[in-house]
């Protein structure tokens, strides 16, 4: 009757060392997920800033060339 609680306890130990291994994977993909989300949402904001910029440049050298045609 030792050995099978002894035995029981040991798998119930290896269970809990394989479901806490799993959470641990689980919250670490979570975190990457979130960082990666976050750092691409920054370099698609700076992407878009810098296209405003070309559009505005572009905007006014296309009024430019506007005023010198007439």
């Amino acid at each position: 009757m030792a050995t099978n609680n002894n035995v029981n306890n040991q798998k119930q130990i290896k269970k809990r060392k394989r479901v806490n291994r799993i959470k641990s994977f689980i919250v670490i993909c979570a975190i990457l997920l979130l960082f990666s989300s976050v750092i691409l949402n920054f370099v698609l904001m700076f992407k878009v800033m810098h296209l405003e910029n070309q559009i505005d440049h572009l905007y006014s050298i296309s009024l430019l060339d506007e005023d010198f045609t007439f």
